[in-house]
């Protein structure tokens, strides 16, 4: 899948990469941990769905090819560069994909923006960590503030256990090309562990699919 990188600014002034592909009917997909889409075009699955849809893909704040300074690990600067690229897209009405880690994001853009969103997919995620998943998330957070190598490469297990050794070394490199250790860990253990949007859920009133393998 070609693509080309363009970058808009958002409300506090971040630089937000962003890349679009496909036409039709927009769908957005805010990544779901470290991103970096110069180095992941996406396989079949993303050409599957830019062949009938516009598909918008970006790098959030401190990863990619977006400004990589971060300090607020909330959802804010991520809310901030979803709305940025939908306003610098004009895009009156979106299909939001939510996977994995981004799911909580795209539960609290589609509460905020009901007449905006205009199909929600949940796919592999959920509104809170309980405490056991929590405490594996700071050990891991640990691992990858500790040796960035050793950690890439155990979340290529946890994310595509059973890939063949290609495979995980290129999504281990993937995740290494994405963001300083210190980011990934924090976006891993500190924003993953502080989002909790259950009371969000009876608020969201888009046609929503929720997915899970």
């Amino acid at each position: 899948m070609e693509q080309e990188i363009h970058f808009c600014t958002t409300s506090a002034g971040e630089r937000i990469a962003y890349t679009v592909v496909g036409t039709g009917p927009a769908i957005v997909w805010p990544p779901a941990h470290a991103s970096a889409i110069a180095a992941d075009p996406g396989g079949p699955f993303f050409n599957a769905l830019a062949a009938h849809h516009q598909l918008v893909r970006f790098d959030r704040v401190g990863c990619g090819l977006s400004d990589r300074d971060r300090e607020d690990f909330t959802l804010a600067p991520d809310m901030r560069a979803l709305e940025a690229i939908a306003n610098h897209l004009h895009l009156r009405q979106f299909v939001l994909f939510g996977a994995s880690g981004a799911g909580p994001l795209a539960i609290t853009y589609a509460v905020n923006h009901p007449r905006r969103v205009s199909r929600l997919v949940l796919y592999g995620t959920r509104a809170y960590l309980d405490p056991a998943a929590q405490e594996l998330r700071k050990a891991m957070a640990a691992l990858i503030r500790t040796h960035w190598g050793l950690g890439s490469k155990t979340l290529a297990e946890l994310f595509i256990p059973g890939a063949d050794a290609a495979t995980a070394a290129r999504f281990a490199a993937r995740e290494r090309e994405s963001a300083s250790a210190e980011v990934a860990a924090r976006l891993f253990g500190e924003t993953n562990n502080a989002v909790d949007v259950r009371d969000l859920c009876p608020k969201v009133h888009v046609p929503t699919l929720v997915l899970h393998r």
